[in-house]
């Protein structure tokens, strides 16, 4: 097996990325469009923090199921 390696290791901060925040009933979602990833909690900052993390863990296991663009180390 060859080693492989995810280009750009922090690739979410190399993103732009348009977040979208909106209330429902008493909490706020929170949602990235371009990539479908949404996430929720009780203030707008908490909801886009909340977000930040889903991104992050998206893009984790994308690579990890070869779904990002990879080189060889």
């Amino acid at each position: 097996m060859t080693d492989r390696k995810i280009t750009g290791l922090n690739l979410a901060a190399s993103l732009n990325l348009t977040a979208t925040i909106w209330e429902e009933e008493e909490d706020y979602v929170s949602k990235f469009p371009e990539l479908e990833v949404a996430s929720w909690s009780g203030t707008p900052a908490e909801a886009l923090q909340c977000l930040k993390k889903a991104v992050e863990l998206y893009l984790e296991n994308a690579g990890e199921l070869g779904l990002l663009p990879l080189e060889k180390r």
